[in-house]
């Protein structure tokens, strides 16, 4: 089942490299906007779809595949050290 992953943020676009900086909480992504960077805002949060190896997102009535380049999880550690 493919559930709807809210709250992605977009923190970078790069129109030269075509790719785009995703991030929610403890989570980062790189991905791939192809010709499809100018539907994303910088600031703005979008509903996206997790499938295999990108996020879906509709755009402007079009689907958009954004393919994952590199994946970041922060882990929460408690006050105090990792011990």
């Amino acid at each position: 089942m493919l559930a709807l992953q809210p709250g992605f943020a977009v923190i970078k676009v790069d129109q030269a490299t075509k790719t785009m900086l995703i991030t929610r909480t403890n989570e980062t992504y790189l991905v791939s906007c192809d010709n499809a960077c100018d539907l994303f805002t910088v600031g703005k949060t979008y509903t996206m779809r997790e499938r295999a190896g990108a996020f879906e997102v509709v755009r402007k009535e079009q689907k958009v595949q954004l393919k994952i380049l590199r994946e970041h999880i922060e882990f929460d550690t408690a006050p105090g050290g990792h011990g």
